[in-house]
């Protein structure tokens, strides 16, 4: 039986929050010129309700 490794998606830390998806997105474009492949990053909806909040996340 083989034991593999499954990968998942831990979050590192928050980026920033943002007043529109826009400026989320371009802070996203930003941010993956300079990281590792094992990096992405989520936009979400922030707690507050107002705006969107980016978060780095890394595959481990």
């Amino acid at each position: 039986m083989l034991n593999t490794h499954a990968r998942k998606p831990v979050p590192v830390s928050v980026i920033g929050t943002y007043d529109s998806l826009e400026a989320a997105s371009r802070q996203v474009d930003l941010f993956m010129l300079k990281q590792d492949p094992d990096a992405c990053a989520n936009i979400v909806p922030s707690e507050n309700g107002k705006g969107f909040t980016v978060q780095a996340v890394k595959w481990q």
